[in-house]
This record gives structure tokens, sequence and C-alpha cells, in this order.
């Protein structure tokens, strides 16, 4: 089921934006306009298809056809002369047939098939009055049963049918992860969004800072306090700050599009994405005691993840193909058994059916064998080569996944801790910076300091605040990719998703679970 958005519905999404976008409506919008997770819907609509049309072998199909014949076929001269001793001088034979058929064929999952069959022919000549034959009407029911004893036998015939209802169970899980995906990048891309905006603010207020230290300078050379050459160095560290500034706009405008981009948002509804409603997570509580339950979590994921469970489904569809093809290697022999049920009606009309089925009517039967062998096999035997290699490039990759995930879930748990630890220790030289900012500014009135201790000690403050932004950044980040490396971060019901909020924003449950 594919998800479409009427103008109307862009509209209200780009409302919702304005004045202020949340977590929760930002994953709500990715999970419902990224064109990914719409793509993966078309991919599960495909298989789900193609297991459809597998399906259709077994349908029970009916059929039927008639149609009428008349021949002129000449005489021979003997038949001729035949007739001439009779009195009748014919040269041609004039004949009309009239045949109508109709059936019934049914293959089961087994290799058996089934064919029913009906037919009713009526036939009128010219000749036919001179010798006092009436119209002939033949009814013949025949129900043939075909066993295949050597190829396609047993679960053979069933065996494409269950890959494909297999690859549309897997083409689900492909949709599952594609979603996860889109809420990991989303989710990343709503905390860059949020940490380019704080860079901005902080580059904001430098270089107001920066202003006002002129504005200091100015007064202070206008007052013949300081000399002109002071003003100098304030200029030229305010034209760093501006450029800081650019090019923090020029990156909150890049990180803009990302996000918009991941949540599916028009251009102008991406445009009007501003301040963001929720800030980062908090990280008090968490330490090394919260990642005790990883192996457990590991255990978790390898079970129930949705790409590895697709892994396993699409290996299991290739070992069924793979012994279909190894039994399908066996020559073809196939047992037919029929039986035949015929009646004779003379002079009744061409459209009374019955007496043909019902008069004079005796039964036959038949028992035929059919067998064949390609010399060589080639086809078979190819067949079996590429099923193999499919059931062990599966394998292969089932195992490389699983190392991957067992790592990766380790990886990410400590990165929360890890991230934590950089965060206290951010925090703690911003607030150290400041008291320091404060200290040198004081010293400089009192004549104990100069302008480009001040600019030092406040270019390294700048820097305690991003790089404290940064590991706010780091540490949402990283809750998001242990929930994704766990599979923890969506919840399903029926065919829709939807990603787990309050996981993603509550640090010590992401990582205690």
């Amino acid at each position: 089921m594919l998800v479409a958005f009427t103008q109307t519905a862009q509209a209200q999404r780009l409302q919702d934006v304005r004045p202020g976008l949340s977590f929760a409506a930002a994953m709500s919008a990715a999970l419902t306009g990224n064109s990914s997770v719409l793509l993966a819907r078309t991919q599960e609509d495909l298989a789900q298809g193609a297991a459809q049309t597998a399906r259709g072998v077994f349908d029970f199909n009916l059929n039927a056809q008639g149609g009428a014949t008349r021949a002129n076929d000449p005489l021979k001269q003997s038949d001729r002369n035949a007739l001439l001793l009779n009195g009748f001088d014919l040269r041609y034979n004039l004949s009309d047939t009239t045949t109508t058929q109709a059936g019934a064929t049914q293959l089961f999952a087994n290799g058996l098939q089934a064919n029913l069959v009906a037919t009713h022919t009526t036939s009128m000549s010219n000749i036919f009055p001179i010798s006092s034959t009436p119209r002939q009407s033949i009814g013949a029911l025949t129900f043939q049963l075909r066993v295949p004893m050597l190829r396609n036998s047993g679960n053979v015939t069933a065996a494409p049918l269950r890959a494909a209802e297999l690859e549309a169970l897997a083409a689900r899980g492909d949709l599952e992860f594609a979603v996860s995906n889109i809420v990991l990048s989303s989710a990343l891309a709503y905390w860059d969004y949020l940490a380019k905006t704080q860079r901005l603010t902080i580059a904001r207020n430098s270089e107001r800072r920066g202003e006002e230290s002129l504005d200091e300078l100015r007064k202070l050379i206008a007052a013949d306090e300081l000399p002109q050459a002071e003003i100098n160095l304030g200029l030229a560290s305010q034209n760093d700050r501006r450029g800081a500034r650019i090019a923090a706009e020029q990156a909150l405008l890049e990180s803009r599009r990302t996000l918009g981009r991941a949540l599916g948002f028009s251009a102008e509804a991406t445009m009007a994405i501003g301040e963001l409603v929720d800030g980062f997570p908090e990280y008090s509580g968490v330490t090394t005691d919260s990642v005790a339950r990883r192996e457990a979590l590991i255990a978790r994921a390898l079970e129930m993840r949705s790409d590895l469970v697709t892994l396993r489904q699409r290996q299991e569809a290739a070992q069924i193909l793979f012994d279909a093809a190894r039994k399908n290697e066996l020559p073809q022999l196939d047992l037919v058994l029929g039986v035949t049920q015929s009646g004779l009606a003379e002079g009744s009309s061409p459209a009374a059916f019955g007496p043909g089925f019902g008069r004079n009517f005796g039964q036959g039967y038949s028992a035929n064998l059919i067998f064949q062998m390609p010399l060589g096999n080639n086809a078979a035997r190819g067949l079996i080569r590429q099923q193999a290699a499919l059931v062990e490039a599966q394998r292969i990759r089932i195992n490389e996944l699983g190392h991957v995930i067992s790592g990766s879930i380790e990886t990410s748990a400590y990165a929360i801790v890890r991230a934590v630890e950089q965060l206290k220790e951010a925090d703690a030289a911003v607030k150290t910076y400041a008291v320091g900012l404060a200290n040198e500014r004081t010293k400089r009135r009192l004549g104990l300091s100069t302008l480009i201790d001040i600019l030092n000690v406040e270019d390294r403050y700048n820097n305690a605040l991003l790089s404290a932004v940064q590991a706010r950044q780091a540490y949402a980040s990283a809750i998001a990719q242990f929930r994704f490396e766990a599979g923890m971060l969506l919840s399903r019901e029926g065919d829709s998703y939807t990603a787990r909020i309050d996981e993603l924003l509550t640090p010590t449950a992401s990582v205690s679970r």
C-alpha cells in the first residue's frame, strides 16, 4: 500500500512545521513521506504480486470451444459407380460437422494433473439419406490423470510458489529495515540541525561580544587611554568571528535541507523549518552498568532484527529451489491414466447434447508411460549449480551480518557511555572557561591583562561551547545508533510502523532494556 500526499496534506504539514518541529512530529513525517519508505512499499507490492503470479499455476482452469465445418470432398470413380447403381448421380460428398468441447484442468501441489473433457460432435452428409443413415451425434466424456513419477514429483511443483511466498515475507522485512534506516537517518538529521542551530547561536553571540569589545576599545582610544594600534587586533578578531558566523549560517542551511529531505518535505516546507521544539536528551544516570545487558540485546537482535530475518527467509527460499532442482535432475517419467465414456445418438438435433452422452454408451480405459531424458542434462545441472551458489551466498551473508550486528551493538552501547563522559568534561570546560573569561576581563580593567589574553581565553571559551554542542549531538546520535543496531527503533501494528520516540529521548531506558 502506497502513501499518497495531496496538496492539502502537504499544506497541513507545512503549517505544522512553522511553530516549531518536535522530534515526534519529525519521525512521524519521515515514516509517511520519505521516498525510500515509499519505494520499499512498492518492492513489497512487487513481491506480493510475484507470489500471486506463482499461485496462478494451481488455479482451476475452465475451457470451452466450438465450431462448425462444411466439407465438399470429390468422390472416387468407384464410389460414384456404386452410387449410380443405386440411382444416385453424385460427384461430391457434402458433409457438415459441428463440434462442441468443454473441459476443466487442475494442477495440484504434489505434481498431479487432472483433466476432464466433454466433447459433442454432430455430423450429416448428403450420402447419409442414400443408406438411410440419420444425423449422427457422438458424445465423449474423458477423465485423464497425469502422475509424475520422477521429475516434477512430490513437492517440486510447488517449490516456486513456496519460494515466492518466502520472498514476499522477505520484502516485508526489507520494508521494515528501510523504515528503521529512515528513522535513524531522520533522528541523526534532527540532532544535526539542532546542533547547527546552537552553533550558529554561539557564533552570533561571539560576534556580538566582539562588537562590544570593539566599542569599548574605540572609547578607550578616543579617550587617549590606549594607542590606535590596539584596534587592529580587535578588528582582525572580529573578522574571524564574522567569518565563523557566516560559515555557521551556511552549515545550518545545508543541515535544514538534509533534514527536510529525510522527512520527505517539499522545498517550501523545508525552508519553513525553524526552531526545534525538543532539545538533546539528558545524560544523567547513565553509567557503565547501563550496558550490562548488551549480551541479551545481541541475542535478541540476532533473532529478531529484520535484515537478518530477511536473509534467513531468502536462504530458505534458495534451499527450497535447490532441493527442487536436484530432484528435477532425474529423467521425466509420467504415468497417464484415462477413462472415457462414449455415446451415440442418431437423428437428434445438433443442439441436443444429452442424447449423445446417454445413449448406446460404453466405457474405455487407457494407460500410458511417457519417458524423456535429455542427454547431458545441462539445463538441470546448471540450475543446480546456480541454486547451490545462492544458498551458499545467503549463508555467508547471514554469518557476516551476525558478526556485524554483535560488534555494532557492543560498540554502540559503549559509545553512549563514552559520549556521556565526554559531555561531562565538555560542560565542565564551559563552566571553567566562563569563569576564566570573566576573570580575564576584570584583570584587563585593572591593567593586569592584555587584549590578546582576553581574545585567547574567549576563543577557548567559544571552542568549549562548540565542543559541548558536538558532545550533546554525539550522545543523542549514539542513542539512535544503538537502538538501530539492536533492532529496537520501531513498533509495528499491521502494515503501519511507529518510531519508539520515548526510548530515543530517554537514554537510561535506551541502554538498560
